[in-house]
């Protein structure tokens, strides 16, 4: 069985269309890191932290989770940002 996919490069819905499909495996990366692996890495921070002294306000935790999304969207060359019109 072959699928065949087909977008018009000079119609603006078409192009936005082929962009995410070629991007789909770069976000699916990204999400299952976001899904699999960042709650981990941000407790062990946070712990990393507290043991220093450190005690951060709900808004320093919330800011550290978004860090760490924003990072891997950018490991994996993820803008969002594109992908939506």
């Amino acid at each position: 069985m072959k699928a065949k996919l087909e977008f018009d490069l000079d119609d603006f819905d078409d192009k936005m269309a082929h962009l995410r499909c070629t991007k789909s495996l770069d976000i699916a990366m990204a999400l299952w890191e976001i899904v699999h692996n960042t709650k981990k890495g941000i407790m062990y921070g946070l712990e990393g932290k507290q043991m220093e002294g450190k005690k951060l306000d709900n808004w320093e935790v919330v800011e550290l989770v978004f860090d760490r999304i924003h990072d891997i969207l950018g490991e994996h060359n993820v803008v969002v940002d594109e992908y939506i019109n």
